[in-house]
């Protein structure tokens, strides 16, 4: 969706604004800004579509819930539980 669309947009701005030679104080809160965006735009909770035709996925999806909806989630988001903690640590540190 677009909206999902321009959370991965500022993250790549994010991302792109650090990866200068020297940023500098302004160029890490412009990153930090555009890293919250990504994340109030829905990043974390996009998911990987057609998820469950991949065989890795039903290779080790285990666990279904009653819905059938596989609890490990860092098989069909895009983001992995790992980076999400990362990025939402970025946020609240800053």
């Amino acid at each position: 969706n677009l909206k999902g669309l321009e959370g991965y947009c500022n993250l790549i701005y994010g991302y792109q604004t650090l990866n200068k030679e020297l940023p500098n104080k302004n160029d890490i809160a412009i990153s930090i800004n555009h890293i919250k965006k990504a994340v109030d735009y829905g990043i974390l909770e996009e998911q990987i579509y057609g998820w469950w035709l991949f065989d890795e996925v039903l290779d080790n999806a285990v666990n279904f819930s009653p819905a059938g909806i596989p609890i490990s989630a860092d098989i069909i988001f895009y983001i992995s539980q790992d980076e999400a903690v990362k990025l939402l640590e970025i946020i609240r540190n800053f």
